[in-house]
């Protein structure tokens, strides 16, 4: 997880500096969140045979859930305003910055099996830090929509 995501990174930004960024890398944008819920599945299943309690489970399957939908409220964000959050202003950026996607999570799960040989704490940790993102992105989007003018 932890080497996809840094050459991921990589990629992208040696294309934005080269100045060729391909069409085809929005696709990638879709290809990320589907390889991202899959190891956020794993890291809920590798707890869940490890025999930890019922509610991990559930904890893992609501951080899922909003993880979805924050990707879906940043890529609707992206496709009504034609730019990427990260660009509406400073709060935009800072909140991109401090964002509880893929990176964040990697992170949690990445020092939380070093540290401790499991990944309960990082689900738990990813779920902490999910409803904050995503009610960020969507305080967010329903403000730029606002500033927009676009009727609902």
């Amino acid at each position: 997880m932890l080497m996809v995501t840094i050459l991921d990174g990589v990629d992208g930004k040696l294309a934005r500096l080269r100045g060729k960024p391909m069409r085809i890398g929005k696709l990638e944008l879709s290809l990320d969140f589907l390889y991202e819920q899959v190891w956020y599945a794993s890291l809920v299943f590798a707890s869940q045979i490890k025999g930890f309690a019922q509610w991990t489970l559930i904890i893992g399957l609501l951080w899922l859930a909003l993880d979805g939908y924050v990707r879906h409220i940043y890529n609707l964000g992206w496709v009504i305003a034609e730019t990427p959050l990260k660009n509406w202003g400073k709060a935009g950026w800072i909140i991109t910055f401090i964002d509880g996607r893929r990176n964040l999570y990697v992170w949690y799960a990445t020092t939380s099996y070093l540290i401790l040989k499991s990944f309960k704490p990082a689900i738990f940790l990813a779920f902490a830090h999910a409803p904050f993102t995503a009610i960020a992105y969507t305080i967010l989007t329903i403000r730029k929509i606002g500033e927009l003018k676009i009727k609902p």
